[in-house]
């Protein structure tokens, strides 16, 4: 599992770089000739981190691309289990996933914390 410091890193320059791209879209809306677009690399990168974090259920990529890195968030957004879950932050959302890996790793080796 990758260190809570270099989640929230990643997902911070994410952000940034995911802002500035749509200034830069913005910036050039009524330049017919040009345009700007490199999600290749955000694609890249969540991957990694759902790869890294084994998130399952895939709520890094639901924070950043449904949730427009937590912009869309609002209390009561999410569930899990019925029960309300704050990804509101980088932090809370490594919190959420860090949590299921290890519940999936205590189950999986029969065990718990």
């Amino acid at each position: 599992m990758i260190s809570k410091e270099v989640f929230v890193k990643t997902i911070e320059q994410l952000k940034r770089f995911n802002q500035i791209e749509s200034n830069i879209q913005e910036a050039s809306k009524e330049l017919d000739f040009f345009s700007f677009a490199f999600p290749e690399y955000e694609d890249l990168v969540i991957n990694i981190l759902t790869e890294v974090c084994d998130d399952k259920s895939e709520w890094i990529e639901y924070w950043a691309f449904e949730l427009d890195y937590g912009k869309e968030y609002y209390k009561g957004t999410v569930t899990e289990n019925d029960k309300p879950v704050d990804i509101s932050t980088p932090e809370k959302l490594y919190e959420l996933v860090a949590k299921n890996y290890y519940n999936q790793l205590a189950e999986k080796n029969n065990f718990s914390f």
